[in-house]
C-alpha cells in the first residue's frame, strides 16, 4: 500500500485453517484498497499459508505464522500489533465481513466517532456432519434491519455492568473490538496506560470495559457489517454441546500458556462464562485504575447468574459466597442470592421469554436461507438482500446524524 490503511480486519486463528482461508479469500474478492487483512496464525502446522496461496503475495494481506505455545490473549495482542489501520475490527476465523465496513469507518473518521457497533443477530452455520454421518448444508439466518442508529452512554454501560456483577455485557451498548470498529489510537492509549492492548482471560469484555473508558463516542446502528459464523470446530458449537463448566476455574482453556495469571479473589473461582467475563471485567478495571467501579460490582447478582445458568456449580458458589459473607450462614447466602435473582437475572429471563414470544409470533422477521455452501455465498446473499431492501450502505450513512 502507498498509504496507511483505513481499516484493518484482524484474524487471530488456531487450527481452523480451511475457515480462515475462506474468510481471507472472500474479503479479497471485494477488497477495498483502503483495507488490509491481518492474520496471526498460532496453529500446530503451517497449512494455512498453503491454503492462502496467491493471496499471500497481495499487499493487502499480512500473514504471520507463530508455532510457539502462546495464550489466545497473546495471539490477539500479536494480531493488533501487526496491524496498521486507522480503525481495526476483530473477527473470528469462521466469520465473514461485509464490504460496507470501510465506508462506515470513513464516516466515523469524518464525524469524530471512535467506536462503531452493529447488529450481530445474523449468523452463518457452516456445513457440518451430524452424529449419524450425514452432511448438513450451510444455512444463513438474518433479521429485519432498519438502518437506524443511536449513540451509547458510557455511564449506562458502567452502571449496568455493576448491576450485573461484571457479566452480561452484551446486554449493554458497550463498544466492541470483536465484531466492532475501533479507532486504533484508543488501543495505543490502552497499551501506553496498561502495558498491553488486551488482558484478562476474555478479550471481548476486557476490550469493552477499556474502550468504554477511552472512547469519545460509540455509535450503534441496526445494520450488518460482519457475519458471525459457527463451524463444527468453533467454541460456540462445541460448548453448546458439552455445556462445559467446572468447579475449578483452572480447568478453563483460557489458562493455556497463561498459568501465571491470577484470577480475581472477588469472583467465584469456577469455570463458566459468567465467572470468566466478570474476572476479565475486573482485570480491565484494575488496569484502568477503576477502583470505584470494582467496588460497585454486585457479586450477589453474579452468583445468582451462575447458579441460575449452571446448577452443577450451585454448591461450590454458595459455599464460596458464604465464606465471603460476614453473616457466614447458609440461610443468609440463600436469601441474598434469591433477592439478587429478582433483580437483573430475572429481567434477563423475562427479556429472553419476550424475545422467544416475539420470534414465535413474528416468524417472518427472521429469514433463513438453506444450502449456503460457504461464507462467501452467505455474505453475497446478505449483501444482495440489503440492496433489494433499499438499505445500501451509502443510503444508510446519508440518513445518519452526527453526535
Amino acid at each position: 500500500m502507498n498509504s496507511r490503511p483505513l481499516v484493518s480486519i484482524l484474524v487471530a486463528t488456531r487450527n481452523r485453517q480451511p475457515y480462515a482461508a475462506a474468510l481471507v479469500k472472500d474479503i479479497m474478492r471485494w477488497a477495498d484498497p483502503r483495507l488490509e487483512v491481518v492474520v496471526e496464525d498460532n496453529s500446530d502446522e503451517e497449512g494455512l499459508g498453503e491454503l492462502l496461496g496467491a493471496d499471500l503475495s497481495h499487499r493487502q494481506v499480512r500473514y504471520r505464522y507463530n508455532g510457539q505455545p502462546i495464550s489466545s490473549i497473546d495471539n490477539f495482542n500479536n494480531t493488533i500489533a501487526q496491524s496498521s489501520g486507522e480503525f481495526v475490527c476483530l473477527v473470528g476465523d469462521d466469520d465473514g465481513v461485509m464490504p460496507g465496513i470501510v465506508d462506515v469507518a470513513e464516516w466515523a473518521r469524518s464525524h469524530d466517532v471512535d467506536c462503531v457497533t452493529w447488529n450481530i443477530r445474523q449468523e452463518y452455520i457452516w456445513p457440518r456432519t451430524d452424529t449419524g454421518g450425514e452432511i448438513r448444508p450451510g444455512t444463513l439466518s438474518y433479521p429485519s434491519y432498519d438502518g437506524g442508529h443511536r449513540y451509547a452512554d458510557p455511564e449506562e454501560c458502567r452502571r449496568g455492568l455493576a448491576e450485573r456483577g461484571g457479566t452480561r455485557y452484551l446486554e449493554l451498548p458497550f463498544p466492541r473490538l470483536y465484531h466492532g470498529l475501533v479507532r486504533r489510537s484508543l488501543l495505543e492509549g490502552a497499551l501506553t496506560e496498561t502495558g498491553h492492548y488486551l488482558g484478562g482471560l476474555s478479550p471481548d469484555i476486557y476490550a469493552a470495559v477499556v474502550l468504554n473508558q477511552l472512547a469519545r463516542g460509540t455509535l450503534y446502528f441496526d445494520y450488518p457489517l460482519t457475519l458471525p459464523g459457527v463451524c463444527q470446530a468453533s467454541t460456540t458449537a462445541s460448548e453448546g454441546k458439552r455445556a462445559t463448566t467446572s468447579t475449578n476455574v483452572r480447568d478453563a482453556p483460557h489458562f493455556r500458556s497463561r498459568q501465571w495469571y491470577r484470577f480475581s479473589e472477588r469472583i467465584p473461582p469456577v469455570y463458566c462464562v459468567d465467572a470468566i467475563w466478570a474476572d476479565s471485567a475486573v482485570a480491565a478495571m484494575t488496569a484502568m485504575g477503576m477502583a470505584r467501579e470494582i467496588a460497585a460490582l454486585d457479586i450477589d447478582t453474579l452468583c445468582a447468574y451462575i447458579v441460575r445458568n449452571h446448577p452443577g456449580l450451585r454448591k461450590t458458589v454458595c459455599e464460596w459466597h458464604r465464606r465471603q459473607s460476614p453473616a457466614g450462614s447458609a440461610g443468609h447466602t440463600t436469601r441474598k442470592l434469591v433477592a439478587a435473582y429478582l433483580g437483573a437475572p430475572l429481567r434477563t429471563d423475562l427479556v429472553r421469554v419476550r424475545h422467544k414470544l416475539v420470534k414465535h409470533l413474528r416468524r417472518g422477521q427472521m429469514q433463513t436461507v438453506a444450502n449456503m455452501s460457504d461464507i462467501s455465498a452467505a455474505r453475497a446473499h446478505l449483501a444482495q438482500h440489503l440492496e433489494a431492501a433499499g438499505l445500501g450502505i451509502r443510503k444508510v450513512l446519508m440518513a445518519m446524524t452526527p453526535r
